[in-house]
């Protein structure tokens, strides 16, 4: 005889929500190493780039089925992602990544807490801390202006802290935009209207890097991944923004995302992995790594250069 569901087994099994919050940390946890076939430099950055944007998306969707006037923030995910992302790949290399790592001044006092925090096990044994990331997805308009001294203590008192050298403590934002002060012109240049169709390219990355204070620790990744910001412009859509953006969405297929994804790359995330590995090397080379005194200096710019379709040959050895 089929046996009748209680009230709250039907209930719980309305939603299954939960179910699928649990099957995203299991994703996350997977520690495999990825190992790429030749082909597309960029891979990862789209990959990143491309689930950024489809979360986006289906919270655009959500908003306006669920009726919901304002989507979930996503300043976690993207830092979960990204981690998942440096993991997959330096994992392979022997090295740790670790989130929201702690640690107690030498002196004592309030710990030092960072966003993302890379060591390296070396042959005696000790795991060496060696790199620091701050995650942001933006930090708001006015949050820099004036304020650029606070963001690079932070950086500074966390690499001291850590043992680790100022060059090696950076910030990784999601986007230039929306940080006030002229950021994101620092790193990326708007694309042109045209006068006859109004469709633009949304830009192109400003190189060289800024080599100088706060900013040459900034590391921004993408431009406009909320599709709601992409030029929606067509005869069935007279204007730049999607029209009652609040009431419905576009159809948009995983074709349209990644070519998007390869206009919107501001640093792609190779170039960081490289000053990454570089640094890993340093401190496998030296056995261990001492923090400097002084002001914060710069990462290389090396393997910042414009593409050229030459292959570069970058400081770790890994070819781009």
């Amino acid at each position: 005889m089929k046996m009748t569901k209680s009230a709250i087994d039907q209930a719980i099994e309305a939603c299954s929500f939960s179910d699928h919050y649990a099957r995203m940390y299991e994703d996350l946890t997977c520690r495999t190493p990825l190992r790429l076939p030749p082909g597309d430099k960029y891979a990862l950055s789209k990959a990143l780039f491309y689930h950024l944007a489809y979360l986006r998306y289906v919270g655009w969707k959500h908003a306006v089925e669920f009726q919901r006037e304002r989507r979930h923030g996503l300043a976690d995910v993207f830092q979960d992602l990204l981690a998942y992302y440096l993991r997959k790949v330096l994992g392979a290399e022997g090295y740790d990544v670790a989130l929201e790592a702690s640690r107690e001044p030498p002196g004592g006092g309030q710990p030092t807490r960072v966003d993302i925090l890379i060591s390296k096990k070396l042959a005696s044994g000790a795991v060496t801390p060696f790199f620091i990331i701050e995650v942001k997805t933006t930090v708001g308009y006015k949050r820099i202006h004036g304020n650029e001294a606070v963001y690079l203590r932070r950086l500074s008192d966390a690499a001291k802290n850590f043992g680790i050298l100022d060059k090696h403590a950076i910030y990784i934002f999601e986007e230039p935009s929306n940080n006030g002060n002229g950021v994101e012109q620092r790193y990326w240049t708007k694309g042109k209207v045209n006068r006859v169709d109004g469709k633009s390219a949304p830009g192109q990355r400003k190189l060289p890097r800024p080599t100088e204070g706060l900013f040459a620790h900034i590391y921004p990744l993408f431009f406009g991944t909320d599709p709601k910001t992409w030029n929606w412009k067509s005869a069935e859509n007279p204007t730049r923004q999607f029209v009652n953006h609040k009431g419905k969405f576009p159809p948009i297929t995983k074709e349209m995302f990644l070519a998007e994804a390869e206009r919107r790359l501001v640093t792609p995330l190779e170039h960081i992995i490289d000053l990454i590995l570089a640094a890993g090397s340093a401190v496998v080379q030296n056995g261990h790594q001492q923090s400097a005194p002084g002001r914060v200096t710069v990462a290389s710019n090396e393997n910042m250069a414009a593409d050229t379709g030459i292959t570069e040959e970058t400081s770790s050895g890994r070819t781009t």
